[in-house]
Parts: structure tokens; sequence; C-alpha cells
């Protein structure tokens, strides 16, 4: 961290000397005009984005001798990292062809525009600053809210399967959002003409996260419903309890997108309650296969959500 004295100017002024590598890396000179942005007790300062034609940022990735997670890991790093061009090779590429193409099919607008048994070209299309963070993460929260609907169905009919490509659109649409912040951060005169402080892209990216995982714990448990074994009586207080984690989410959500504070704080201690009744129902069912860790996805919801309502609140 660098530090600047302050120095007086005239009689109400005041001024700070800015760093000479800085003005040479944003290609600045006097005379140019530079924004001041307050937020709490932080001054931001940054230069008017650049409205020049955009540039193709281009990566290689090398995946000898990588697992398909690991290939994974890296594919869904630089698509949210902004890369638009990314080239895949390896000396095992042909027999890795069809994971990397059912990755690929998860980033969305990722196009494969050359393929050889020697590399992959896969590029993107999509103009960042059209796309509406807020839009997407509805459209996650829709998602996520039918998932769990759905579910509440899973102990009668075997609908794990199309919950689990529910859950892979959620991951598709996460991935943007998380790309479209790291877009925005970058470029905080973008942002704030969308709106957005670097305070609430933080909340954003994190509501993604939680959103994201509440999805994935409502696939794993739809699953682990329908190898459960237990009675109608069992079943039937657990489908009350799921319905009440379920309701308790979309309160929590709706009230973020409404930014009601006040409904935020009233339904935070319902996480409490739910947590309790989840440890009643594990007291009760502990020596029943897939329960401990039914209920242990359930708390996770449940914290989830918890969390999403503290995001709400901790906002000015």
């Amino acid at each position: 961290m660098e530090y600047r004295k302050i120095i007086e100017f005239g009689k109400s002024s005041y001024v700070i000397s800015l760093p000479k590598d800085w003005l040479a890396q944003k290609n600045l000179k006097k005379g140019d005009v530079l924004y001041l942005d307050k937020e709490h007790d932080r001054l931001y300062l940054y230069p008017p984005e650049k409205h020049s034609k955009p540039t193709i940022k281009s990566t290689l990735i090398d995946i000898t001798g990588l697992d398909s997670v690991q290939i994974k890991f890296l594919l869904v790093s630089r698509y949210i990292n902004n890369h638009n061009e990314i080239t895949i090779v390896g000396k095992d590429l042909a027999s890795n062809a069809p994971k990397v193409r059912d990755i690929i099919h998860d980033l969305i607008a990722l196009e494969i525009i050359e393929e050889t048994s020697e590399k992959i070209l896969t590029r993107d299309f999509l103009n960042m600053n059209e796309i509406d963070i807020l839009e997407m993460l509805k459209k996650m929260d829709s998602i996520t809210r039918e998932m769990m609907r759905d579910s509440l169905k899973s102990f009668d009919q075997s609908n794990s399967a199309d919950i689990k490509l529910r859950d892979k659109d959620v991951n598709r649409i996460c991935y943007l959002v998380s790309r479209t912040i790291r877009y925005l951060q970058r470029r905080p005169a973008l942002a704030k003409e969308k709106g957005f402080t670097q305070g609430e892209l933080l909340r954003l990216w994190n509501l993604t996260l939680r959103v994201e995982s509440i999805a994935d714990n409502t696939k794993r448990v739809a699953s682990m419903m329908q190898r459960v074994k237990m009675s109608d009586a069992d079943k039937k207080e657990f489908l009350k309890l799921f319905e009440q984690v379920h309701g308790f989410y979309s309160e929590s959500i709706q009230a973020y997108f409404n930014r009601e504070q006040n409904k935020a704080v009233m339904l935070r201690p319902k996480a409490d309650v739910l947590t309790k009744k989840s440890k009643d129902y594990f007291r009760s069912n502990w020596d029943v296969d897939w329960v401990p860790t039914i209920l242990e996805k359930v708390k996770g919801i449940v914290a989830d959500t918890k969390q999403i309502t503290a995001y709400l609140c901790d906002q000015s």
C-alpha cells in the first residue's frame, strides 16, 4: 500500500499526488478527467471507461495429465476471468474431447470454432455491457425454487434426474453472473453507471454462490429421498420440515430482491427454529440410512438462506 500526504491548495481545496506508474498504465495526462466515488469511509478514484474496440483476451490450457475435475476448474476459471478465446491442447486431447465438450456446453455463449486432434479452439460472443446481473440472479432463483417444490414429490416420483439437469442450468447462470461481476469490478465507471458500488458487487457475488449452493443441496436431497427407506409417518414429517425450509428460502430471496430490510430482520430467527427441527428429526431417525446426510444438506440450505438475509441487513 502506498501513502500520500494531503497538501493545502488555495483557501478551500486540498490535493494529493497520483502515482506516475498508475497514470502511465491508465494512459492519463494533465487535464484528463477522473471520477471520485464515495462509499462509507472510502474514496474511490478511477478514470472514465475507454470506449475503444473490444480486444480479444486469449489463453491456452494444456490438459496433459489432468483429470476431468482439473480440466473443468481451469476452463471455468478462465471463462469467469473474461477470456474470450480459449485454446485447449494436450497429448491426450482426443480421449478427453467428449469431457471437454461437455464442460464447454456448461459455459454460456462459449462456442467451439475449430477442433482437431491436437487442439480445440473456443470463443465467446458475449456483449458483457448488456448482461443484467439481477435478471440472471432472478432466473437462478426461479429455477432453484422450482427444484425445491419438485423435491417435495421425490419420495413418490423418480424425478431426481430432472432436478439434476436443472441444477446444471443454475450452475451455467452462476458462471455467467460471476463473470459479469468480475468484469464490472475491473470497470468501476461502468459499474457505477449500472448503479452498483463495489460493495454491492461483492454482496451479489456472495448471493450468487449461496443460491448455487442451495440448488446443489436441493439436488442432493431429492436424490437421497428416492433411496431412503422410512415409514409414511416419518416421510410426512420430513416433507413438512422441507416445505418450511422452502418457504423460508422463498421469503428471504424475495425480501432481498425487494430490498425489504425489516422483513429480512423478522425472517432471520426462522433459521434457528428450522435448524432445531432438523436436529430433532435427526435424533428420531439417526439410525435410518441416508437420513443423517439428508439432514446435513437441509441444514446447509437453512444456513445459506440465513446468510442471504444478512446480505440485505448489511446494506446501508
